[in-house]
């Protein structure tokens, strides 16, 4: 029976040896050269220590408190405090405090607290506080907090808070806060606010401003030469404003100015973009023009526009061409109020009361208008400014 045991327990000591083995050890300072020529020796990732020095490069368990390398630092487990190294942090699981790196910062899974490093972060998980790299951030869980890289920023979740980046925040998810970058704003899901060139949000946005903004369902500001949504409840500016849910209109309308006026009216249902083309045989004239304008709800068959467009004007019937060789400016501004019935399912006769304000050197209002009736004239410094009241009646295609 004794002998048994005995046996028992031998037995039960060889099992436990691994965990034994393991177990963390509490050394509040550890100091190595490069591992494992260290105080630790090939034990250190079983340790924990408060202030771990590493003359080149070490590997600890866990550092709680500060820990400095020449090259390199590396934790098993978990680094809380402060951690300085002149190439990069390495931690296998979780970091609370700050990372400071000469190239780079790794953790396996969360981090709370910042890493700032010269080329690059990566998080596993979660980061909570943020993220500054000279080159790339990348975190593939969620980001609550800040996101700065010269190229690139890339969440994997959600994010709440801010993403600056040189070339291009990438976030899959939902975005409570901002997206600003000089080349490409990409969320996947909801982005309230995203500056740059390129902006892309599948989901609802509030407000984009670039050259190119696309979003899924825009219900603030669209600012940029082209505009792009699903949906639009909000307002788009640029030279194209296309809404797949929202209007695109063709105009046929003559006016004080020219004999034929063609018109395409795209956007949201209830802020649009105008390009309209203007030919007067008679004159001799061709003109151009790009305008924004609103339309305003009213019920039943009728409805109601207002919009500014400005023209170039051209001598001679081919469009940007003027035949004598002078590119002098010819300038027409032209408010309108335009009124609409529905006559067939998709015909409208429109008509109503204009403002123009032209401005040029080539001509005078008298010769550029054939009726009207003129509010000011200035013809001072070489320059003809003419202020008048016109009229326009036409067809629109719904």
């Amino acid at each position: 029976m004794k002998r048994r045991s005995v046996l028992a327990v031998a037995l039960l000591a060889l099992a436990l040896i691994p965990y034994l083995i393991s177990a963390e050890v509490y050394r509040p300072v550890s100091v190595t050269f490069i591992y494992p020529l260290s105080t630790n020796g090939f034990g250190s990732g079983d340790v924990v220590s408060n202030f771990s020095l590493n003359i080149l490069g070490g590997y600890l368990g866990s550092v709680k408190g500060c820990e400095i390398g020449g090259i390199f630092n590396i934790e098993k487990n978990h680094a809380a405090g402060l951690q300085v190294a002149g190439v990069a942090n390495i931690v296998g699981e979780n970091v609370v405090g700050l990372d400071i790196a000469g190239v780079a910062n790794v953790t396996g899974k969360n981090c709370v607290g910042l890493q700032v490093a010269s080329v690059g972060n990566f998080v596993g998980k979660n980061v909570n506080v943020g993220q500054i790299a000279g080159v790339a951030n990348v975190a593939m869980g969620s980001v609550q907090g800040i996101q700065i890289g010269s190229v690139a920023n890339i969440a994997g979740g959600e994010v709440t808070g801010l993403q600056v980046a040189g070339v291009a925040n990438i976030t899959p998810r939902d975005i409570l806060g901002a997206q600003v970058s000089s080349a490409l704003n990409l969320s996947g899901g909801q982005c309230p606010v995203q500056i740059g060139v390129v902006n892309i949000a599948l989901g609802q946005n509030f407000t984009q401003i670039g050259i190119v903004n696309i979003a899924g369902h825009a219900k603030g500001l669209q600012v940029g030469v082209v505009n792009i949504a699903r949906d639009h409840t909000g307002v788009p500016i640029g030279l194209a404003s296309v809404v797949k849910n929202g209007q695109f209109h063709v105009n046929f309308w003559t006016d004080e100015t020219a004999v034929l006026n063609l018109g395409l009216k795209f956007g949201s249902k209830t802020f649009y973009n105008v390009w309209t083309y203007g030919i007067q045989p008679l004159a001799d004239r061709n003109k151009f023009g790009v305008g924004i304008g609103g339309s305003i709800p009213v019920p039943g068959p009728l409805f109601v526009d207002i919009d500014a467009v400005h023209y170039a004007i051209y001598g001679g019937l081919v469009p940007f061409r003027d035949p004598d060789g002078d590119y002098s400016y010819n300038g027409l501004t032209t408010v309108r109020f335009t009124g609409g019935i529905k006559v067939l399912s998709k015909l409208a006769i429109t008509f109503g009361p204009t403002v123009n304000v032209w401005h040029g050197e080539d001509w005078d209002g008298d010769e550029l208008r054939y009726f009207g009736v003129s509010m000011l004239e200035d013809t001072r410094r070489g320059y003809h400014t003419d202020i008048w009241l016109g009229f326009q009646v036409g067809l629109q295609l719904l």
